[in-house]
């Protein structure tokens, strides 16, 4: 019977590798596909949840609620997709074990309520936690990472038009916008993000890529600490410039990054304030 829980665990495994081998190439992850494949071959358990979790999205699709959250709710759902697995081979030993058919029939119902209750402790452990780290502000639309710059910056999601109630939001202290008195030509601060954000650079121009995508720009240059992204008005002619938004992830000393961004849309940036503070406010600080 040991024989054949191994086997089973080593094909869940070598089956998982291989999909997530090839999952990880499609979605161009930053992790080698090789060392994601690695991880769940060798504890497919919590590299699967954990993938899951971290994967590029492709154009259209949404994840909510942060890393987390994420991955305490897939690592409950493999962890209860392989209980019945457990059942299967607990009930053919322990109905080995008896001596009569009155026996074998105790054993099995103690056995079967031992794993429920075991499942309903370990799975509700794991939601609960899931729970605590959820993140209501933390939404992810596809295009991202990778995929987003390989897109051009285009995400599939409809720009959706900030209504004027949302506008009038009140600013939270840890973000600063323009005054009313910002020169509109000019190119100078728009935002920025007074505390520390808890990711690197790369994490954080991510982030704020697949936000500024939302508002309706479009890539034009990412390197380093930086990216620069731009939009057209309707009523723009070809050879206008367009009105450009770039943003700088410093990485601090003490960890993490600092984000601000500058440009020439002043009136772009005041219209998705209220936007950028429920983003800001999503973001893991210091």
């Amino acid at each position: 019977m040991e024989f054949i829980a191994t086997l089973i665990g080593l094909i869940i495994s070598l089956v998982l590798a291989v999909w997530v081998s090839r999952d990880a190439r499609r979605r161009q992850t930053q992790t080698a596909p090789f060392l994601w494949a690695l991880g769940v071959l060798l504890f497919w358990i919590l590299f699967f949840p954990l993938y899951l979790a971290k994967r590029p999205l492709k154009a259209g699709e949404v994840r909510s609620g942060g890393r987390g959250w994420n991955f305490m709710k897939n690592l409950a759902v493999v962890v209860t997709a392989y209980v019945p697995v457990v059942v299967v081979l607990g009930l053919a030993d322990v109905a080995a074990q008896a001596t009569s058919t009155e026996e074998a029939v105790a054993l099995v119902l103690i056995f079967v309520l031992l794993v429920g209750l075991m499942w309903v402790i370990f799975a509700g452990g794991i939601l609960i936690i899931g729970v605590i780290l959820h993140k209501s502000s933390s939404i992810e639309r596809g295009p991202t990472g990778t995929l987003a710059q390989a897109s051009g910056g285009h995400s599939a999601e409809p720009h959706e038009v900030e209504q004027p109630e949302a506008r009038r939001h009140s600013y939270s202290g840890d973000v600063q916008s323009l005054g009313n008195d910002e020169p509109q030509g000019g190119h100078g601060e728009l935002l920025s993000i007074e505390e520390v954000v808890d990711l690197s650079p790369q994490q954080a121009l991510d982030e704020a890529q697949t936000f500024l995508v939302r508002q309706g720009y479009s890539i034009m240059q990412r390197s380093g600490e930086s990216l620069t992204m731009q939009r057209r008005l309707p009523t723009q002619k070809v050879e206008q410039n367009t009105l450009d938004v770039t943003v700088t992830a410093l990485h601090q000393s003490e960890g993490g990054v600092q984000i601000s961004a500058r440009g020439k849309d002043h009136e772009g940036a005041k219209e998705w304030q209220s936007a950028w503070m429920e983003w800001s406010e999503g973001l893991p600080k210091k």
